[in-house]
């Protein structure tokens, strides 16, 4: 049998690669080096099909084209204020951008079927996540941020945004009558358990956030009025589940003191920076009030490190202690300034925005898989405060979701 190289099969390959190798590192040794992989695979599909790149110029969403335009105009700006060393500038640029290039790539290359075999294959591997996560808590006993599920031991990140896209397109799916029941409770209890094994509070918040935005989007009927009572029943039981696995989390989640404690707090060795209040802490302790950091950061790659010793920023050498690489505010204050980061929350906005734009023109599976990438959208923009999903290796799931509903899009668009 013969294997077709293809744009499409190199997306595909990436995204399963970047699971396989997060998950095999941490259980067999497979060196992390493996990642690169997926940075020669990303060039060579940039290489081949860079003319693809307009494509949102070609579905008259031009936007989002704009918007970018003005992220890299900031991001010039602190390149050039600042003299950032050329090989900084490519390694930062790396860490930042392959997402956003990823998910213009999927738009141009992927079609419907594409992107919902590869939705369906999500939820099987849920089954595998769970599994994982139960024999990593239980017959290795990792604890805490230690257990990832199909994401090695500690990419907490990466599960919490999994379990937000299986949950959400299960949910929605179920809404529209388009799956069954066993599938969406599933996706849901096993999350809220992943939550209490990993000590990811974050993701219990997440999944609560993920169900109101599926009621909200999903067309109103009588499933829609009876269903609600059992998301009611399943959010008190995952709860009662994290309790047991995680004693006292019900009280500190629900209690207003203890969130804002922890979202405000700054812990020597761990989360040095708060997450509420980065702005400030950076501006006063690294910035000193110089004005153009403040607005600009201190260059793109000035921050970022790496294990080969030419990837090692002076800044990073100074502040790395800060542990400011662990949450993409903070990382990208760092950087590319205040400018720079409300630069890229307004990149997803208008990501938004579109995306409820086009939704208006369809009805069932594509405008379910529409409605995940808007909950993924949205989640991530709140990811920003709170880890580093957009900036890593895997980083390239969220965005190949979210492009899922503009790939979706493109059925219209021929049509038309």
């Amino acid at each position: 049998m013969k294997i077709k190289v293809s744009a499409k099969n190199i997306i595909k390959f990436i995204i399963f690669f970047s699971i396989a190798v997060s998950s095999l590192s941490s259980e067999i040794g497979l060196p992390q080096s493996l990642f690169y992989i997926n940075d020669i695979l990303l060039c060579l599909v940039l290489c081949l099909y860079y003319k693809k790149l307009n494509v949102f110029k070609k579905l008259k969403l031009k936007g989002i084209n704009y918007i970018l335009v003005i992220l890299i105009s900031v991001i010039l700006i602190g390149i050039i204020g600042n003299l950032v060393p050329l090989q900084m500038i490519l390694w930062g640029m790396r860490n930042t951008f392959r997402g956003i290039l990823f998910l213009f790539l999927c738009v141009a290359c992927l079609n419907y079927d594409d992107v919902s075999s590869i939705l369906e294959v999500f939820i099987k591997l849920q089954y595998l996540n769970f599994a994982l996560g139960i024999y990593q808590y239980f017959v290795l006993g990792l604890k805490q941020d230690t257990v990832g599920g199909i994401f090695g031991h500690g990419n907490g990140n990466a599960l919490c945004i999994f379990c937000v896209i299986v949950c959400s397109y299960t949910i929605i799916n179920y809404m529209n009558e388009k799956v069954g029941l066993g599938s969406m409770l599933f996706c849901i209890i096993s999350s809220f358990i992943l939550a209490g094994l990993a000590e990811e509070k974050f993701l219990i918040f997440e999944i609560i956030i993920t169900i109101i935005l599926a009621l909200a989007l999903s067309k109103k009927s009588f499933i829609k009025l009876a269903i609600i009572p059992v998301f009611i029943l399943m959010i008190f039981y995952g709860l009662q589940i994290s309790e047991i696995l995680l004693p006292g989390i019900m009280k500190q989640i629900t209690s207003v003191n203890y969130i804002e404690k922890y979202v405000t707090a700054s812990w020597v060795g761990s989360y040095y920076i708060p997450r509420i209040g980065s702005y400030s802490f950076i501006s006063d302790r690294i910035f000193h009030g110089n004005m153009f950091w403040k607005l600009f950061g201190l260059g793109m790659g000035n921050c970022d490190t790496s294990s080969f010793g030419f990837l090692q920023s002076y800044y990073y050498n100074r502040y790395g202690f800060m542990n400011y690489r662990w949450i993409f505010q903070q990382w990208t204050i760092m950087e590319n300034g205040i400018v720079g980061f409300l630069s890229f929350v307004l990149f997803f906005i208008v990501i938004i925005f579109y995306l409820f734009k086009i939704r208006k023109k369809f009805v069932g599976r594509e405008k379910c898989i529409i409605d995940t990438s808007i909950i993924t959208a949205i989640i991530s923009i709140i990811t920003m405060w709170m880890n580093n999903t957009l900036k890593v290796d895997t980083s390239y799931i969220p965005y190949f979701v979210i492009a899922s509903g503009f790939v979706c899009f493109k059925i219209y668009t021929r049509k038309s």
